[in-house]
């Protein structure tokens, strides 16, 4: 399908029990997950806070802050360890790291539901890949709706998080097939061997290094993910979902790349992800995604 007959979409995630988008404002954002409030600064949030003398802003446990302080959040220390939150049988450990993350992407819920919705729709043993899969949120709702995963990223760290996820989450250590690798050269190694997946997922970051020091830069190694997508792709399909965040390349462009290489396949649908603040009812964007 050619990209000039894409219509980009808005994905709005809606809030569940353990999360929530309070307000967006003056550069940071207020959230909750499970019973704590914190605020984390975002560079795409270029307006004034709706209610800046709401009492949640005095109330957050975790405030991002940078390099004053060594873990760079100003927070409760029973909350550095971190603690559980829930969606529809995911379980998880949200925990503040240096880079203003907690482990969880929450407007990815939407995608969580459409991932369980179309493995549970193929009526088949569904072979998931899941790449730059950090920790394993898509990986567990995709093997407990019945998926054999493979579960990639070249981060031992996220790997160990992602276990510790899906043994939270009361899947066997057997559920998911864990790898520590760069992720070109094991899709590389995978087509050579004649693997196939039904369904690839994957949430490239536009910088980042495999574990021998293999350096990734998203405009430059797109093309070549794409075409290796395509290879590892089975006959009858059942979907392809790519997440992308903090990109200066238009989601367009990568649209593109993946559609020439797929051609009438999986036509592609691209959009743009978002989470709705309670305070306003308005949307904010954090990120871009294509999916079939």
């Amino acid at each position: 399908m050619s990209s000039m007959n894409i219509l980009m979409i808005n994905l709005i995630a809606p809030s569940w029990p353990d999360y929530e988008l309070l307000e967006t404002g003056d550069g940071v954002r207020l959230e909750r997950f499970g019973g704590h409030l914190i605020i984390r600064p975002d560079p795409n949030i270029l307006w004034p806070k709706s209610r800046p003398e709401d009492p949640a802003w005095q109330s957050a446990e975790a405030v991002f802050i940078g390099k004053e302080d060594s873990t760079g959040w100003r927070m409760d220390d029973r909350l550095r360890a971190g603690w559980p939150v829930s969606w529809n049988g995911l379980k998880v450990t949200v925990r503040p790291t240096p880079f203003r993350h907690v482990g969880l992407f929450p407007e990815q819920s939407i995608q969580w539901q459409w991932l369980k919705e179309r493995i549970m729709a193929s009526n088949r043993p569904a072979r998931v890949l899941n790449l730059f899969a950090y920790t394993g949120a898509a990986s567990i709702v995709a093997a407990q709706a019945g998926a054999e995963v493979c579960h990639l990223d070249a981060s031992a760290g996220a790997i160990r998080w992602a276990k510790e996820n899906a043994a939270l989450s009361s899947l066997p250590p057997t559920a998911i097939r864990w790898i520590q690798d760069d992720g070109l050269k094991f899709m590389a190694r995978e087509v050579r061997r004649g693997k196939k997946y039904d369904l690839i997922l994957m949430d490239p970051p536009v910088f980042g290094r495999g574990p021998r020091g293999e350096i990734w830069r998203l405009e430059e190694g797109i093309e070549q993910l794409a075409e290796l997508t395509g290879a590892l792709l089975s006959d009858q399909p059942i979907g392809l979902l790519v997440n992308f965040y903090a990109t200066a390349t238009y989601p367009i462009s990568i649209e593109r790349v993946f559609a020439d290489r797929l051609g009438d396949r999986l036509p592609l649908q691209a959009g743009c992800l978002c989470l709705q603040e309670s305070f306003s009812g308005k949307s904010f964007q954090t990120g871009f995604f294509l999916r079939s």
